[in-house]
């Protein structure tokens, strides 16, 4: 092996030449960002690899530590016991030199890949004054990882408010600078990896969100960053004739966008996603910002039920074909949703993905969050999925916003024609002219609806 693994996927995809061999990382961050989590998580996965580990602290207490790491789902006991890991709490008043001369013993008997230093504050702290002595210090750590032909972790304590390291020489000598920072957004805990330097290599994205979490412990998310936009696929059918007159063939890959007035959702605003994964014998996943998976498919299937139809072949086809899942836009941060999104799209491997209440969603992330959303369209695009956001028409900008990520739009209207309440629905696909659907074509255009659903269904 060339390098250690943080074992941390996102990380080991996106940054694995800080941990090359020999390398001296220095993990840096006020009190509860995440330092010894991400320390234990690199020396847990590499000695499960066989890489041994060497822990050695001055603060941590052996059993609270391993007591809080298993909780996070890393067992550094169970690496312990396999002969792989050695963790060691040096007292605080012992000399410099006596401890130096300790290490060296455990590095000789021992033999490790993997040596964290937690933290390294206290080691330069007791020869603050002693300049010839710093100097020496910090040479010895770098020239440690050349001598175990692995990698040394030091652990580094920032205090609250302060983003600048004093650690002298060791940031200059360190072959990469993480540093780990979290924040109060919207109420939540945002956690940031911060890429201050990676040596050897091009740093081409400064931040990586991630969250701690029990039994996962670390776990980073991959940035949705597509440096061009992808190209749509092939053509989808449609399930009605008035559609291929109002907006033509959609394609896969493309967006549409099916709008309604607040508190007055028309059922063929849930018929027409799902007739055209019907229609298309395609995979389908209903995502919704707003109602519970159970809530969201009982109200597709009285959707249906509206115009007619045997509630039997509506669920046949659900149950086949379709995959439900919800998400409160307002208990996690834009990063850890996103995650999550992603996640559920590459587990499910949808052909369609209908986002339901998406308003919601935008208004819960905001302006600030815009291209957040417009990278999650273009990820789906890349991936060839027919999208259909479903939202109300409230918040203009935000609406606006969301029209120019589509490529077909659907609004439905209501209003009083001689004294009866009429529903009129607008259509319009990028270069083509806007279509006004008449109550006949709508009529039809259900009516073809139900009859190609129930010839699909009929086949189940």
């Amino acid at each position: 092996m060339s390098k250690a693994i943080f074992g941390i996927e996102a990380l080991d995809k996106m940054i694995s030449d800080a941990l090359r061999f020999p390398s001296l990382v220095v993990v840096a961050g006020h009190p509860g960002a995440g330092k010894t989590t991400l320390a234990s998580s690199i020396c847990y996965a590499n000695a499960l690899k066989n890489l041994k580990c060497l822990y050695l602290s001055f603060q941590e207490d052996k059993e609270k530590l391993f007591k809080n790491m298993k909780n996070l789902g890393i067992d550094l006991e169970y690496t312990e016991k396999r002969g792989t890991l050695i963790f060691i709490k040096f007292p605080v008043v012992l000399s410099i030199d006596s401890l130096m001369n300790e290490l060296s013993k455990l590095i000789t008997s021992f033999n490790p890949r993997i040596v964290i230093v937690d933290s390294i504050n206290v080691l330069l702290a007791s020869v603050d004054k002693d300049e010839v002595k710093r100097a020496w210090l910090q040479n010895y750590f770098y020239e440690l990882s050349k001598q175990v032909s692995g990698v040394v972790v030091l652990v580094s304590e920032l205090p609250f408010g302060e983003e600048r390291l004093q650690l002298g020489a060791i940031e200059f000598i360190a072959d990469a600078i993480l540093i780990l920072k979290h924040r109060i957004e919207d109420g939540k805990l945002v956690r940031i990896m911060e890429i201050r330097k990676i040596r050897g290599a091009p740093v081409t994205l400064a931040e990586i969100p991630f969250v701690i979490t029990p039994r996962s412990g670390l776990k980073a998310h991959l940035p949705l960053i597509l440096e061009e936009i992808p190209e749509e696929g092939e053509p989808i059918t449609n399930p009605c004739k008035i559609l291929d007159t109002a907006i033509g063939r959609l394609q896969k890959g493309h967006t549409m966008h099916i709008l309604y007035p607040v508190g007055a959702r028309p059922p063929e605003a849930f018929i027409v996603p799902i007739s055209y994964a019907l229609i298309n014998r395609a995979k389908i996943l209903l995502i919704s910002f707003r109602a519970s998976p159970k809530t969201l498919r009982t109200t597709i299937i009285k959707s249906f039920e509206t115009t007619g139809f045997k509630e039997e072949y509506i669920e046949k086809f659900l149950d086949e074909y379709a995959i439900f899942k919800s998400f409160n836009p307002f208990a996690l941060s834009s990063s850890e949703l996103i995650s999550q999104l992603i996640e559920v799209i590459d587990n499910t491997n949808p052909d369609v993905v209908v986002l339901h209440a998406f308003d919601i969603f935008a208004i819960a992330y905001r302006p600030r969050h815009f291209p957040v959303i417009y990278n999650v369209i273009n990820y789906l695009k890349s991936k060839n999925i027919l999208t259909i956001i479903l939202s109300i028409k409230a918040n203009e900008n935000i609406i606006l916003s969301l029209i120019r990520l589509s490529d077909a739009i659907i609004v439905f209207k209501f209003k009083y024609r001689n004294g009866k309440l009429v529903k009129t629905v607008h259509m319009w696909k990028r270069e083509r002219n806007p279509y006004i659907v008449s109550e006949a074509e709508l009529k039809n255009c259900i009516e073809d609806l139900i009859n190609i659903t129930l010839k699909q269904t009929q086949q189940y």
